[in-house]
């Protein structure tokens, strides 16, 4: 008779899936960093590309989110570079588990955990969080407030308003191209632009309208250029929040965020 092991791996097969790949988190990926590389915290819900954008810009094994089966399961650490003009960059990728919806809290929990984990240890090997993308799935859910939200209260006050986050539109090339399509798509791109900038005025707004490096570059020469420019790091409010005592992810602005509580 089939184990239950053996029952779960024929289900899976069944119904075409791939199960989620529980990687543990690399600490010394983070370890060989050099403390002026920028590292970039990527951030979003399940399926909003985040694991793709990694993939576009390394020659590492990156799993990607495939219908309804995601596959960052644990906050993953990338080294990438990327050539400006000429001149070569290194940066950092932290790629997270994605936030689910409102009615999921404990996952979400789990998820402020782990990104606080993660940048407890960035933290101790005295290395700098240059900024935060936040990805919103064009072609998928439009109701990324809630998540969105969550994020917000992650960064706290002064990073959120500082230059240090960016949002970027993503899963463009998953749409039809019909001139209609991408007009009505296009006019959806800068509402949400526009609802930003009313939030939080200094987040550069960008599409990754193409599933390449190129469209990865745009991005990143934004806190290219803020890491040249030698203005000062934010703190950011989860880890900050987490080494002050509050252990207990539901004590923190985030955690509370996801209980409902704020």
């Amino acid at each position: 008779m089939a184990s239950l092991r053996e029952w779960v791996e024929i289900l899976w097969e069944f119904l075409k899936l791939k199960p989620p790949v529980q990687r543990p988190f690399n600490r010394d990926t983070l370890k060989t960093v050099s403390s002026e590389v920028p590292i970039i915290l990527l951030v979003g819900r399940t399926g909003s590309g985040k694991s793709s954008f990694v993939k576009s810009l390394t020659d590492q094994n990156v799993l990607v989110f495939h219908e309804e089966n995601p596959c960052t399961m644990n906050c993953e650490v990338y080294t990438v570079k990327v050539d400006f003009d000429g001149t070569s960059k290194v940066f950092v990728l932290i790629d997270t588990p994605g936030l689910q919806g409102l009615d999921s809290k404990e996952t979400n929990l789990k998820v402020l955990e782990k990104i606080a984990a993660t940048l407890n240890d960035v933290r101790d090997l005295e290395l700098k969080l240059a900024g935060a993308i936040f990805f919103h799935n064009i072609a998928g859910n439009k109701r990324f407030t809630s998540a969105l939200d969550i994020f917000a209260a992650m960064c706290g006050k002064e990073f959120r308003d500082s230059k240090q986050v960016a949002f970027l539109t993503t899963q463009w090339d998953s749409i039809s191209s019909e001139k209609s399509v991408i007009s009505k798509y296009g006019g959806y791109h800068e509402e949400i632009g526009r609802r930003i900038k009313n939030l939080y005025p200094e987040w550069p707004v960008f599409a990754r309208e193409r599933d390449d490096a190129a469209s990865c570059k745009k991005v990143l020469e934004h806190f290219s250029d803020l890491t040249r420019s030698g203005d000062s790091l934010s703190r950011f409010a989860l880890l900050e929040e987490w080494r002050s005592g509050k252990e207990d992810i539901r004590e923190t602005s985030a955690g509370r965020k996801v209980l409902g509580l704020v």
